[in-house]
């Protein structure tokens, strides 16, 4: 019924169709959305497409066509190979092995961090790479003797410098790869192709996060809890062959732990309170912490502890165990029985691995505690748990916390392996959505990834915000806006060198990444730059490297990428911090990779 709506359409205001007017209309509204309503992006970018179809814009197959897209299909793909290696603590054990334990210069420190976390971040998913690295470099920097401020945000940053060495680094990189492989489809960058720009803007980074970071100052805590802290009392257990074994328990990393406090070491008979930094631990030796349930959770997934409690090994083996924190519900049969009475793992397949009292410290031994209403109970159990015990009474609330309660180490060689294996195919020419696609079924099959987490893994939010992106892309385009807005730029920039367009564009998409998402901001500067540099004889190859790094290159602000937002609590840091060790990288990133391809491709 719209069909007859394109003619009118057509028509121009100011040289821009009315088409394009509507374009405009609706990326306004998009910007309110997400800047003033704070509707979630995913929604928004959605809703825009949606609207433009229904508007006859675009037709709905272009709306909706990056949900067909390869590239849409491998990011998903991407994504369960990521969170393999996150849940199989791929990254705590490289942590362990490459960070080191002995305190160094503040700089050596930096370079035994930022150096190693470069590679894996060229080939996975940045987002839970960071993540699984936030506690193990906060306790290690504490451990020798330096601020986690000093750290987190270099981590960060580094993180996004090595995603751009590659294609598969970032989402991104694969949106843009995506939008130039509609444009021109002989244009086909490889595995690769982003690296000659990738190095050198990795290379700089790192000397100048190697000299800026250590002025970061001393912050405080970072923890923030709101209203009474919920404490738990948990047990560990030093493992046999455990790197802790031998080492004392200030170099062990174990003595300012953030949110945990270590209350008592038990050895065979012996009970050593007040205990020592110099205490040197054995296999064998338990550890009893006091701490925040997101704390002791972390140091449950710690290398060489385990949880001091053999109700856990006899429970059936499962491969998608999670942790839940159950409430005893008020008329529940459990009061005033204790664990080990009340034979709760029989009774529901699960092990109680800590328990919170309001207000009272509790110091029996985990098996001997008599439980009270309203005692909450942290649980290992099967992924079935909640749903199974939803409806009886016995708890008045049970939630699942993130992820698997007990990483499978054992799996975390066949991880990498597979991902070593992803990265090889894709280098010697092989399809990549394909191989992403092989390699997430792979590791089903292995049973690295339990099947339910590996569908959970797939965020769809940004599933959906990414298709919506190349329906966007096309809508700029197919309105005749991108044209527009080219020539509109072209006449008032008469004299645009090649070097100018190339900084003006990746300054218009870093910019434009600071106020939407990294791949909503790459979308839409792309179809505008490409257009701009065909009207000015520049080739298409170095304007798509530019929107690439653009749009992914964010560090003057914590909101401009996703990691820099998820070091921005731990670290304690403010908007001002970011800005000032951000900004002048952003400069330097942006003037370095507009040099390089200014002189590959122009001289």
């Amino acid at each position: 019924m719209w069909a007859s709506l394109i003619p009118i359409y057509k028509l121009t205001v100011l040289n821009i169709t009315i088409a394009g007017w509507l374009t405009i209309a609706i990326l306004i509204g998009v910007l309110f959305g997400i800047l003033r309503l704070r509707l979630p992006h995913d929604l928004v970018l959605l809703g825009a497409v949606t609207l433009l179809a229904a508007l006859g814009v675009i037709t709905p197959k272009e709306a909706f066509s990056g949900f067909a897209d390869p590239v849409t299909l491998a990011i998903a793909a991407l994504l369960v190979v990521a969170v393999a290696i996150r849940e199989t603590g791929g990254t705590e054990i490289l942590a362990a092995r490459l960070l080191g334990s002995e305190p160094a210069s503040t700089r050596v420190s930096l370079l035994r961090l930022l150096i190693p976390t470069s590679l894996p971040s060229a080939f996975m998913n940045n987002t839970p790479l960071v993540a699984m690295l936030i506690p193990s470099v906060r306790d290690w920097a504490k451990r020798i003797g330096h601020s986690p401020a000093t750290f987190l945000m270099p981590l960060s940053f580094v993180s996004i410098l090595g995603g751009l060495c590659s294609l598969i680094g970032t989402s991104t990189n694969l949106v843009v790869a995506g939008l130039a492989k509609r444009l021109d489809p002989p244009l086909h960058l490889s595995l690769f192709s982003p690296t000659f720009i990738g190095i050198p803007c990795l290379v700089v980074g790192l000397i100048y996060l190697i000299y800026v970071a250590p002025r970061l100052r001393e912050r405080g805590g970072t923890r923030q809890t709101f209203g009474a802290p919920r404490e738990f009392l948990v047990t560990m257990e030093v493992t046999r062959g455990s790197v802790l074994a031998g080492r004392s328990i200030e170099a062990g990393g174990l003595r300012r732990l953030d949110g945990l406090y270590l209350i008592e070491v038990q050895r065979d008979e012996q009970t050593l309170a007040a205990v020592a930094p110099d205490l040197r631990l054995r296999e064998g030796d338990v550890l009893v912490f006091a701490g925040l349930v997101d704390c002791v959770i972390e140091l449950m997934r710690r290398p060489g502890l385990r949880v001091a409690t053999d109700q856990i090994d006899k429970l059936e083996s499962s491969r998608s165990r999670r942790f839940f924190e159950a409430v005893v519900g008020s008329q529940s049969w459990l009061i005033n029985q204790s664990i080990r009475g009340a034979r709760f793992r029989t009774h529901f397949g699960a092990a109680v691995l800590a328990v919170h009292r309001q207000g009272v410290r509790v110091e029996k031994r985990l098996g001997d505690i008599e439980l009270h209403a309203g005692d909450t109970l942290l649980l290992e159990a099967s992924a079935s748990f909640r749903e199974s015990r939803r409806n009886d009474g016995t708890f008045a609330l049970i939630s699942e916390l993130d992820g698997l309660a007990t990483p499978q180490r054992r799996q975390a060689r066949v991880a990498w392996l597979v991902l070593f294996c992803l990265v090889l195919a894709i280098a010697l020419g092989a399809s990549l959505p394909l191989a992403s696609v092989s390699a997430a079924i792979l590791l089903v099959a292995l049973k690295v990834l339990p099947l339910d987490l590996a569908r959970r893994s797939i965020d769809l939010g940004l599933v959906i915000s990414i298709a919506s992106a190349f329906g966007l892309a096309h809508a700029l385009n197919a309105s005749g806006l991108a044209a527009a807005i080219a020539s509109l730029a072209n006449h008032l920039l008469p004299t645009l060198g090649a070097f100018a367009l190339l900084l003006l564009t990746f300054s218009s998409t870093s910019a434009l990444s600071l106020l939407l998402t990294n791949t909503a901001a790459a979308a839409l500067m792309f179809p505008v730059s490409v257009a701009l540099a065909s009207r000015v004889g520049c080739p298409p190859e170095p304007i798509v490297f530019s929107v690439m790094f653009g749009a992914s290159a964010s560090f003057a602000s914590p909101l401009g990428y996703q990691t820099n937002l998820m070091v921005f609590g731990p670290g304690a840091y403010t908007f001002g911090d970011f800005f000032r060790v951000g900004f002048p990288l952003q400069v330097l990133v942006g003037l370095l990779s507009s040099l390089v391809l200014y002189v590959v491709y122009f001289i």
